[in-house]
């Protein structure tokens, strides 16, 4: 185990006692033939409630922001998301679990705890006011990150700043899935980014036909589907005014 995201606790209970709101751990092989780790935290959704929130759809990021044309574009992809967030030494107890007749906890924010999704974007939101003070074009997505400018120069700058920055944090990127040298096309959440505009990409378009299918086979009276038609006409008048 990554002894930087746990840490074995040998001063709690011995295996034997179990609370119910203890979280549970596992291995899953994927198809890849690699073992991934899953933590369970669900027995805590009865004790914490995450606070409610909504993150954008493609069309309103899009539409809220009113990009340009031909901006200059960077993707950044941090590396385990929620594992960037350091957990306060008096808040590790909630992340315990047992594994192999030991009690461990987590050092850094766990997948599987309810209230990651929360966290992990009310600290982006405060990445993206640092970036607004040079661009209103960005946006974050739990662990993406868009940043686009009119100046390739500025938004190099802009970048390096970003990256030191969010290394003293903490915050690892996934150099692999990040666009980190200035582009004026590449891909995030589903669309193409380019220098005329803002389309959905050729994967996106198949899934959206897929679901449709789907709904129309499930949805005998189609009143699923005729929300999903009029969310695809508003996205295809946005994609010809682009």
């Amino acid at each position: 185990m990554d002894k930087g995201r746990l840490r074995a606790d040998p001063g709690k209970p011995s295996h034997s006692w179990r609370s119910p709101d203890f979280g549970t751990f596992f291995l899953v092989r994927k198809p890849s033939s690699k073992i991934h780790p899953i933590a369970d935290f669900s027995a805590l959704t009865t004790c914490i409630e995450a606070p409610k929130f909504c993150l954008k759809s493609l069309y309103q990021v899009a539409t809220d922001t009113q990009w340009p044309r031909h901006l200059w574009y960077v993707k950044i992809d941090f590396k385990q998301a929620f594992f960037n967030i350091d957990l306060h030494p008096n808040l590790k107890f909630v992340t315990t679990f047992g594994y192999g007749g030991k009690f461990y906890q987590f050092n850094r924010l766990p997948f599987g705890f309810s209230l990651a999704p929360y966290f992990q974007q009310t600290l982006l939101n405060a990445v993206l006011t640092f970036i607004r003070k040079y661009t209103r074009f960005t946006y974050g997505h739990l662990d993406d990150l868009l940043i686009a400018h009119r100046d390739r120069a500025k938004l190099l700058v802009l970048v390096n700043v970003l990256r030191v920055k969010l290394k003293l944090a903490g915050w690892v990127l996934n150099t692999k899935k990040s666009v980190l040298n200035t582009v004026q096309k590449l891909t995030f959440l589903g669309a193409e980014w380019a220098g005329l505009g803002i389309k959905r990409s050729s994967e996106a378009s198949k899934f959206v036909k897929e679901s449709s299918k789907l709904l129309l086979t499930s949805d005998p009276k189609g009143i699923r589907l005729q929300t999903n038609t009029e969310n695809n006409k508003k996205m295809r008048r946005f994609h010809h005014n682009s």
